[in-house]
């Protein structure tokens, strides 16, 4: 006896097909009617935009489907250990004696699957063949040891895929030294609205939190040519 998880693939799988190829039934019976001289031009009518109908709905279909299966491999992170790939492994330098954690795109198989590299000292090992940086979390202690974590996520043009050979060491060079700037982000009346932005050495925006504590809205001060404090204050999250 057929079990229900096999009755509702089959179910479904015919509907789809159905669905799919159904409209060309009414196309083909109208055509080959016309062609008899007996016109049927609501056949061909039917068919054919039932058949634009289906298409539509095919390619949202797959379109779903390529974005599912890249979210679904950048969702399932798996650990890349450098110990079980012998020799085939590279070296990505980043400017931190921090402990890293690098998160990139690469291939098992004929599949995409996203991995998280650990490394210290500045040196991150990663497999040969291509893979794309996707991220970046350094973690390190400040002198009262407190640890802290500066973030960032690679997006649009600055991530670029690398392909590395075996036994290269290859500077990513994100990282710090960090800048912090102040940006004007808009207007309102009489209030002004502004945006602190960190960026690495790279031009990338990095997020830098405490771990173990909730986050807060980091403070600023501004000072005058003499260097005294003229106002302090702190901004706000939202």
């Amino acid at each position: 006896m057929m079990s229900p998880s096999w009755l509702s693939l089959l179910l479904g799988g015919t509907f789809l097909a159905v669905f799919a190829l159904g409209w060309l039934v009414p196309l083909v019976i109208g055509i080959v009617r016309t062609a008899k001289g007996q016109s049927s031009p609501g056949l061909i009518i039917v068919g054919a935009l039932w058949g634009c109908v289906g298409l539509f709905m095919g390619g949202l279909g797959l379109l779903g489907f390529m974005t599912f299966r890249t979210a679904r491999a950048h969702m399932d992170v798996e650990s890349f250990d450098a110990s079980l790939a012998g020799d085939q492994v590279a070296t990505l330098s980043i400017p931190s004696e921090a402990s890293a954690e690098l998160r990139f795109v690469g291939k098992r198989g004929e599949e995409t699957q996203t991995y998280a590299a650990k490394g210290e000292n500045g040196a991150v090992l990663v497999p040969v063949g291509d893979i794309t940086p996707i991220a970046l979390t350094l973690t390190a202690a400040d002198p009262d040891g407190k640890m802290w974590s500066a973030s960032a996520s690679f997006q649009g043009r600055r991530r670029r895929q690398l392909t590395l050979a075996a036994g290269e060491t290859r500077e990513l060079g994100i990282g710090p030294p960090f800048e912090a700037r102040v940006a004007l982000s808009g207007v309102s009346g009489d209030q002004q609205h502004l945006d602190l932005k960190l960026k690495g050495a790279a031009g990338n925006a990095f997020t830098i939190r405490q771990q173990g504590v909730p986050g807060k809205a980091p403070s600023f001060e501004v000072i005058d040519e003499k260097g005294e404090v003229v106002w302090h204050g702190n901004f706000a999250y939202g």
